[in-house]
């Protein structure tokens, strides 16, 4: 319910803010009065999603994505949440979203002690995803702080990814 009342605020914005929409959760109430209303609330803790085309990987190229061996692919959900399913990738992490800086601020060898892989150099192209956007865009920010520069998000995360029948 959220993605779709998410995808008609989107196209009811302007154009100077179409790249950033708030996800909402909806609650249905029934009011004294007769007729079904809507109440709207914000996440908190978390950016909105960013649909800025420079900091979000295309459908496609996401897919793409998935079968090289030089794009990292980062699941920023919780280890409960991947016992659901996952997107499997040639080179795949999962690195909860608030322990993304963390985990990149790791020296070589620790990193490599604690996923089992190499750790991302600041050139390296990665993607994060998550269920749906909130958490990915905030991981992005986070590597992006710390200079990786080739990093992008996948918006539409495991929810898009079970909805196109991928699972």
């Amino acid at each position: 319910m959220s993605r779709l009342v998410t995808s008609l605020f989107r196209k009811s914005l302007s154009k100077q803010t179409v790249h950033r929409v708030r996800r909402v959760c909806v609650y249905k109430y029934k009011p004294a009065t007769p007729g079904w209303s809507l109440w709207v609330r914000n996440f908190s803790g978390l950016p909105d999603v960013d649909y800025t085309p420079a900091y979000v990987i295309g459908d496609d190229d996401f897919v793409s994505a998935l079968k090289k061996d030089d794009y990292v692919i980062i699941d920023v959900r919780t280890p409960k949440e991947i016992e659901e399913g996952k997107i499997s990738s040639k080179v795949w992490l999962n690195i909860p979203y608030d322990e993304v800086a963390g985990a990149l601020n790791l020296s070589d060898d620790k990193f490599k002690v604690k996923f089992g892989i190499n750790k991302p150099r600041k050139d390296d192209k990665m993607a994060f995803y998550c269920l749906g956007g909130m958490r990915s865009t905030a991981a992005l920010y986070s590597a992006q702080e710390l200079g990786f520069n080739r990093c992008k998000h996948f918006p539409g995360g495991w929810e898009q990814w079970v909805e196109w029948g991928k699972v």
